[in-house]
């Protein structure tokens, strides 16, 4: 069988075009493949020069999340919290006298109700749907078609409900993490050592969980799915293709902390290599799927 390139779905070998978009089925000849990540991250900066277009959402991300910071720096009250919270972690830790812990409780949490919540929230909705934006339009890329920003958005809005969930459970698994931790060095019924030795193993499960998960969303949008149907795909693509897209995300990942150490602002373009690795990335995965129905 093979797959639309647009909507994901299975076709006859016999058709020409697809029974539910319409899209023309164009089947490559098996020695047309790209062969490891070398060859995936020089065809995504390939198409990123020839559609410069590509970026747009993924600048808009960045001027939103330059915007967030500053205002979160600028708001005396955020830093203030901090250093509550952080006192308060040491003192649990006994780097600090324990009594200290009580005065945690002095802090006004009404201070935190203001208007600078509020925009930080809306900010973070909108770097986050231009972050899904930019899959949406790197998709349309990869496969030629024509280029709107704000098709890509229009895109992303429709279909806010299915990665609001998504983001929800994302949310929820990432505070469950943290809950584990706290429960690992905090409970008394646990011996340091072994709180450290199974927050190591606990470690090393949840890296490897999210290192493979991490390319759900854009999955998500190439499958027409939601969360779980893509998520059992997304460990079956990553798992099947590991050396390949290993070396496509820790290389591109490499490249953004080393823009980002070099000095603080260069680290806002950190979305070039972002881009192009979602490019090498949904076309290492239009590879996957070709295999899939030869």
């Amino acid at each position: 069988m093979t797959y639309c390139p647009r909507c994901g779905i299975k076709v006859p070998e016999e058709a020409t075009h697809c029974q539910r978009c319409g899209t023309e089925i164009i089947r490559k000849p098996v020695g047309s493949a790209r062969n490891g990540a070398l060859e995936h991250m020089k065809f995504s900066i390939e198409k990123a020069k020839r559609r410069p277009l590509v970026f747009v959402p993924a600048i808009l991300s960045s001027l939103l999340s330059i915007i967030g910071n500053k205002l979160l720096e600028s708001w005396d009250v955020f830093q203030d919290l901090y250093d509550e919270l952080l006192d308060f972690f040491w003192a649990q830790s006994d780097v600090m006298p324990v009594s200290y812990v009580y005065e945690i409780y002095g802090f006004d949490w009404s201070r935190l109700i203001s208007w600078i919540p509020v925009a930080l929230f809306i900010i973070s909705v909108l770097t986050w749907v231009s972050s899904i934006a930019s899959l949406k339009i790197s998709l349309d890329a990869v496969r030629d078609e024509e280029l709107d920003v704000k098709t890509a958005y229009m895109y992303v809005f429709r279909r806010l409900g299915r990665f609001f969930e998504a983001g929800f459970y994302s949310v929820a698994f990432s505070v469950a993490v943290i809950l584990v931790y706290v429960y690992l060095f905090l409970s008394d019924s646990i011996g340091y050592d072994l709180a450290l030795n199974l927050a190591l193993i606990f470690s090393l499960v949840i890296i490897g969980f999210t290192v493979l998960s991490a390319p759900v969303f854009f999955v998500m949008i190439v499958e027409n799915s939601g969360l779980i149907p893509a998520l059992g795909v997304t460990l079956r693509f990553t798992r099947q293709r590991i050396s390949s897209y290993l070396g496509i995300s820790l290389f591109m990942g490499l490249i953004a902390v080393v823009m980002s150490m070099i000095y603080p602002y260069i680290g806002y373009f950190a979305f070039v290599p972002t881009v192009l690795g979602n490019l090498a990335l949904i076309d290492l995965y239009n590879h996957y799927k070709r295999d899939l129905s030869i």
